[in-house]
């Protein structure tokens, strides 16, 4: 009981010290608003393309966008986690955790849990977002909420806590937004914005095909656009590209949760 009381404590305290960085709450809204209304407008001739429509019969391009924007916003959300962290460790707060019978495991956990409940709220934002500007959910309320919890879970996963380690190891913001760029990368090099059977360039298809960020899109947006049967778009579970997503997130957790402990055992302890 009293290592549960111990990370109900440092839970409560990671959330309550959010509204005290604003800057991470706009970035993590502004940002993908602006990208879903503005794209959604300015590519919706993307929907009324002969490939598009026969791939995706009856889909808007706003409803085959969001996904990618729900998925973005998680991304962001987790990549901008280490900007608490990094508070923390220059005011002193590991300094006085050690002191305390809080474990570097409960520490690392709590700090994640209190930035996925803050990504998840700013993701069921953008959805009902997507669905006031037309955007329609093929699986329903269910699959809505699906589609949040994978992009939540495997962002937490990998960007969380690839960011948290960083942060952790360095110190220094510089380094931290260093791997900024590499999230665009995966994102852009994926079937976010534009059906692979619009893209022209064979290498860049192919890239997509083994870009892991783009099995978590596909899963996504089967949960938001269905999938196409005899030109018909029907709702769906894609069960298989669920559990590959799940596989990569435990993967994740394994090789990044354990890096995690070494750092915080060596940068923070001193072991």
């Amino acid at each position: 009981m009293s290592a549960i009381r111990t990370f109900g404590v440092l839970y409560m305290r990671n959330i309550r010290q959010i509204p005290r960085i604003p800057v991470v709450l706009v970035f993590g809204i502004v940002m993908p608003v602006i990208q879903l209304l503005l794209f959604g407008n300015i590519f919706s001739a993307i929907g009324d393309n002969a490939f598009f429509a026969a791939a995706y019969p009856g889909v808007k391009y706003l409803t085959y966008l969001a996904p990618s924007i729900i998925m973005l916003t998680t991304f962001l959300g987790m990549a901008n986690a280490s900007a608490a962290l990094l508070s923390d460790l220059r005011t002193g707060y590991f300094d006085k955790l050690r002191t305390t019978p809080a474990k570097p495991g409960a520490v690392i956990v709590a700090r994640l849990l209190a930035e996925m409940t803050r990504v998840t709220v700013q993701a069921l934002l953008i959805l009902t977002l997507a669905l006031l500007a037309g955007g329609e959910v093929a699986s329903g309320i269910l699959g809505g909420v699906a589609m949040v919890v994978l992009c939540v879970l495997f962002s937490a996963c990998t960007v969380g806590l690839l960011v948290t380690a960083l942060s952790m190891k360095t110190k220094s913001d510089q380094a931290t937004q260093s791997a900024f760029p590499l999230f665009f990368i995966l994102i852009f090099l994926s079937s976010a914005y534009v059906p692979p059977s619009l893209i022209k360039n064979e290498i860049i298809r192919k890239i997509i095909e083994f870009n892991p960020v783009d099995y978590l899109i596909q899963a996504v947006r089967e949960l938001m656009v269905g999938v196409n049967e005899n030109g018909v778009m029907v709702a769906s579970w894609p069960i298989d590209k669920i559990g590959i997503v799940l596989g990569a997130c435990v993967a994740a957790v394994l090789l990044l949760g354990f890096l995690n402990w070494k750092v915080y055992r060596t940068s923070i302890e001193g072991k």
